[in-house]
Order: C-alpha cells, then sequence, then structure tokens
C-alpha cells in the first residue's frame, strides 16, 4: 500500500482552504511557485497498512540501476519482473563489462538494486504517465502560479467523454515555456491526455448507474480515473504490479 501526500499543514496542523481539492480533504501544497518547478509528490511505502516509509528520492544513479535491471531482464527474455512484497529484498542481476584492454573479453559483474529504489522509481514513472485531473481543476494565476480552482464545478457529461478535458498534473511537456508565460488565468495549460502517445492509449466511458465517467490507462493497466457528473469530486487510484504494457502500440 502506497500513500501519497501532497504538502504539508499549517500551523497547529490545520490546513487552510487553499490546500484542499474541491471535494476533497487531502491536503495539497498550497501553489506551486513556478510552472517551471511544480514539486513532486512525496509517498509513503506502508507493506501492513500501519507502519509507513517513505520512499528514497530518485536521483540519477537510481535511474542507472533501473535501465541497467531493464536490460538485463530484456537480455535474459523477459520484459518484466514482479515486486518481491518485502521492502529489505534486493534484486540482483549482471551487467556486462567492456574489457580494460583491446582484444580481451568481456566480463559479468553482479550488481544490486534494493526493492525500495525500484519502487521508487516505478512509481514515478507512473506518476508522470498518469497523475489526471480535470480541465478546470486547477488554474494558472497571472502571477504564473498553479492552484486549485475553487470555483471548480465539475464537467458536463458532455465534455467528460472527451479526452481533451483531462490533463496530466505535471509540468507541461508539450508547451513551450515562451507561451506559457504568456498565458494569465488559463485552465487548459497542462498537458491533455488526448495528445499521449501512442494514441488511444486511455479508455473513457459513462457509468450512468453512478453517474460518473471513468477514464482508464491502457499503457499501465490499473491506473483508474473518476469524475463525477456536473459535480466538482473526482479521484484516482492505480492499483497493479508496475506492469508497462510495451506492446499497446501492437494491440491499437
Amino acid at each position: 500500500m502506497i500513500a501519497q501526500g501532497f504538502g504539508k499543514e499549517g500551523p497547529e496542523g490545520e490546513i487552510s482552504d487553499d490546500q484542499i481539492f474541491p471535494g476533497h480533504d487531502d491536503p495539497i501544497a498550497e501553489n506551486f511557485s513556478t510552472l517551471k518547478a511544480i514539486p513532486k509528490r512525496t509517498y509513503m511505502l506502508g507493506a501492513d497498512g500501519i507502519s509507513w516509509t517513505e520512499l528514497p528520492k530518485v536521483d540519477e544513479a537510481v535511474l542507472a540501476k533501473v535501465a541497467e535491471h531493464k536490460a538485463s531482464l530484456r537480455a535474459a527474455g523477459k520484459t518484466f519482473e514482479p515486486l518481491n512484497g518485502d521492502p529489505a529484498y534486493v534484486f540482483k542481476y549482471n551487467v556486462t563489462v567492456p574489457p580494460a584492454e583491446e582484444g580481451a573479453e568481456p566480463t559479468t559483474e553482479e550488481k544490486e538494486l534494493p526493492e525500495l529504489e525500484r519502487l521508487a522509481a516505478m512509481v514515478e514513472e507512473i506518476e508522470f504517465a498518469t497523475a489526471v485531473v480535470p480541465v478546470g481543476a486547477f488554474v494558472l494565476t497571472s502571477k504564473q502560479s498553479v492552484v486549485a480552482n475553487k470555483f471548480y464545478r465539475g464537467l458536463p457529461l458532455s465534455d467528460g467523454l472527451s479526452l481533451r478535458s483531462y490533463q496530466h498534473l505535471r509540468t507541461p511537456q508539450r508547451t513551450a515555456p515562451a507561451e506559457i508565460s504568456t498565458m494569465s488565468k488559463s485552465k487548459e495549460f497542462l498537458d491533455t491526455v488526448a495528445d499521449d502517445t501512442p494514441r488511444d492509449s486511455w479508455s473513457l466511458k459513462h457509468d450512468p448507474s453512478n453517474n460518473l465517467v471513468v477514464l482508464r490507462s491502457l499503457e499501465y493497466p490499473g491506473y483508474v480515473h473518476f469524475q463525477m457528473v456536473d459535480n466538482p469530486t473526482y479521484g484516482s487510484a492505480y492499483v497493479g504490479t508496475g506492469y508497462k504494457n510495451e506492446d499497446l502500440v501492437h494491440m491499437l
């Protein structure tokens, strides 16, 4: 089980109105200082749901080990290796080391990747590819700050059934900084899921019995976002193994 945090509490543990998602009770950062530096969320691992440990930071060294581990799996004819479930577990893998001298044979070196580091990198990768919010839930102020929109009232069904009504809550990857700097009080400044690659990597359906729209990731099976129709309530969850559907582009 992984819990997500969005910021810090105020004085005496109080949380201001600016720290609340519309329709929710989860604390988030008071605002995002600039579009160039949207702060990362923090994640806590609770294997038993009682004791919680903050996941380690993902730096270049961790990413290098994760890349080496993935390469070793491909070399062995595998596409994925499930997590062990033990935070103290260490994955062992082999990498080929080029010879130090010309004419010599390459050698094999055994390396280690702690489960917590692999899990942290996995969470960061999934968060980047998902982390969906509906259009209008966040706004860009005249001071270039990203804040929760207190006046967000949800999406009508017609908009809720459009992929362009859903955005990634991350630093925009498809809009030039110069263009963002000219925006003011905009609701459509984040990357929309409609432009994700591969195309059609999202499933969008209406659930009339519960009066909500459900968005599912086909790239990361297990990620679900929901939006109540004509209601500010929305949310998302990921329940999966961390597996990425690398064959999706060939399945569409």
